[in-house]
């Protein structure tokens, strides 16, 4: 007996026993098996003293028996407590506190990233930027590019235990489209003619006019038609509580669809219900709160009030990077700063072949024409330097509105070398004194520093520019209209494929629309071709096209530096340029928050 309660156990072995016993065992039981164990050792004790077998040992041995009874029920609470303050996720956003998890009507705050666990789309936008089945297993085109037929999975279920339809899917694209709804993604879906349930499991969308990319705009989560209003969804975690300080507490949905990453489906089920299940490790429980500003969302972080932070400054980054107690990820953000030309201003038009300024790549149009000083410009500004003074040299050079490494981007577009003896030279024959307007939002602290910096480049090949504030939100029109150009953030993608069609610029904050009939066409008959590798092939002839032009001198993708906590695994899809909340589901913990899962410390930076 002795030996026995003097085996040694791991505290996972503990907490597994435990887990165990709280299963197999009804509170009321435990609790009086404690009594009656409390009732034998006194009983034991009373024995020893009245017939004089008293011992100073196996009293202080009985005493710590009655103690440990005593805390019993306790105890095996306190096991199972434990464990699931381990397996906790705490998420913070911007924007305040969180607003609707429905989002047919709302888009604001952390609200939108807790949906993407909450529900399911019927099409998930995964890491690499590519759309791959959710509740749609698969789905179909017809010839003309105008009907998208989705084939949903079986036994799906909402949270609230009934079976998915593709009448949910029909009720909620008819409630983005309906206008008394005033859904703010209305706008996004203008392409749609109509949506129709064909029968339970078949769910058609007929469009106005072809767009191979419209499969990226089925990532909307589906809304219960039975539960209108209400936060009940299909997805990895289910909708429990928002506290009275506006925390909203999501719990692990048992009953999802999909096996977690790595594992077998079908084994899956079969174990799930098992003691060994292995959801063990998997986080069951988000809890997730809104911060009005950065530095209060940084602070608490810092604090571990938190469990990751996103959009860090370079300084913050080598902060966290120096702690052991954090792991760093770094990757292109879906931004990057351009030097916008207004394609009116007589600097800034189109005057000469492209052939003739000494770009090489293959397959350039001999119509396409490209302005000496644009030219010249890309050229002179010290890029790689000033990505280094401005962001720690951690951002990536950009080559236009295509995101570095997605699978629509040439890798043999490469930025033109910082040149300013070709500069010069190309400079030699066009009319002085170069000089322009060149607009900044005060608003926006790196932009501010980028101009400095090219201020300080074009000095140097006899170009001067006047840096002027302006409000981007409250635009000087006339201000815009004559000056040569600004320093700015814009988005390189648009509905999660580039975009530099005229029409679709002011949609990614450009300040001008610049027209090349050329370049628009070839958009427009990418966005017509359904066959993948096809759609590539147009991607990188455009992609080559829009960098030759030089229409703007894109600048550098802005880095989007992250940190989580040691502790947590499975994270690597997350922190990407996509950001695909939904892989939360398959993040993983461990007992120890002080060092990563799966064993000793990594190294600092992208896993």
């Amino acid at each position: 007996m002795h030996k026995f309660l003097c085996i040694k156990s791991s505290p996972a072995q503990t907490y597994s026993l435990a887990r165990i016993i709280r299963r197999k065992i009804p509170d009321f039981v435990i609790f009086s098996l404690s009594l009656a164990l409390q009732q034998v050792i006194i009983t034991a004790i009373q024995f020893m003293k009245d017939f004089c077998l008293f011992s100073r040992k196996l009293a202080r041995y009985l005493l710590l028996c009655l103690a440990l009874s005593a805390c019993l029920p306790v105890g095996m609470a306190g096991c199972a407590e434990q464990k699931e303050a381990d397996r906790t996720l705490r998420i913070g956003g911007l924007g305040g506190k969180p607003g609707s998890i429905n989002q047919i009507v709302s888009n604001g705050t952390i609200s939108v990233n807790l949906a993407d666990l909450v529900y399911s789309p019927l099409v998930r936008i995964n890491s690499r930027m590519l759309p791959e089945p959710a509740l749609a297993e698969r789905w179909e085109t017809s010839p003309d590019g105008l009907t998208w037929t989705f084939y949903l999975r079986k036994g799906v279920r909402f949270h609230d235990g009934r079976e998915l339809t593709s009448e949910d899917c029909a009720f909620t694209y008819n409630a983005i489209l309906d206008p008394f709804t005033n859904s703010p993604w209305r706008d996004n879906y203008s392409m749609i003619k109509t949506v129709c349930a064909e029968n339970s499991r078949t769910f058609r969308v007929t469009l106005k006019e072809p767009q191979a990319s419209f499969i990226n705009l089925m990532n909307f989560p589906i809304h219960s038609a039975d539960a209108a209003g209400a936060q009940v969804g299909t997805g990895p975690f289910r909708f429990k509580e928002r506290t009275a300080d506006d925390r909203i507490i999501l719990e692990r949905n048992e009953d999802y669809y999909e096996a977690p990453k790595g594992r077998n489906p079908d084994a899956y089920r079969d174990e799930r219900s098992t003691l060994n299940a292995p959801r063990s490790t998997l986080i069951n429980r988000i809890i997730a709160r809104g911060f009005d500003t950065f530095p209060e969302y940084f602070s608490a972080f810092m604090k571990g009030e938190i469990d990751f932070a996103l959009f860090l400054s370079p300084e913050q980054y080598e902060t966290v990077s120096r702690d052991p107690a954090f792991r760093t990820y770094r990757f292109p953000s879906i931004y990057t700063y351009i030097l916008d030309y207004n394609p009116a201003h007589p600097l800034f038009k189109n005057e000469i072949p492209t052939n003739t300024v000494g770009i090489t790549h293959c397959n350039a149009p001999s119509s396409l024409t490209v302005s000496k000083v644009r030219q010249a410009m890309a050229q002179a500004i010290n890029i790689p330097e000033i990505i280094r003074k401005v962001d720690g040299g951690l951002g990536v050079q950009s080559t236009g509105p295509f995101l570095p490494g997605a699978w629509f981007s040439n890798p043999e577009v490469k930025p033109l070398e910082y040149n300013p003896a070709r500069a010069m030279e190309l400079l030699k024959d066009v009319a002085t004194p170069l000089r322009f307007t060149l607009l900044v939002d005060p608003r926006e602290r790196t932009t501010e520093q980028i101009a400095r910096l090219v201020y300080q480049d074009l000095y140097k090949i006899g170009v001067r520019i006047d840096i002027v504030s302006y409000d981007h939100l409250n635009q000087d029109k006339e201000l815009v209209a004559s000056a040569g150009a600004a320093v700015t953030s814009i988005r390189v993608l648009a509905d999660l494929e580039p975009s530099w069609h005229s029409d679709k610029q002011t949609r990614q904050d450009k300040l001008w629309r610049y027209i090349n009939p050329e370049i628009d066409a070839l958009f427009e008959e990418t966005d017509r071709t359904i066959d993948k590798q096809s759609r590539t092939r147009l991607y990188h002839q455009l992609h080559r096209m829009v960098y030759e032009d030089q229409s703007g001198l894109f600048l550098y993708n802005h880095p989007n530096l992250a940190a989580i906590r040691h502790g947590f695994g499975n994270t690597e899809e997350f922190f990407s340029a996509a950001m695909p909340f939904y892989t939360i589901k398959d993040w993983k913990t461990t007992t120890n928050n002080a060092a990563p899962f799966g064993g000793e410390p990594r190294p600092n930076g992208r896993e």
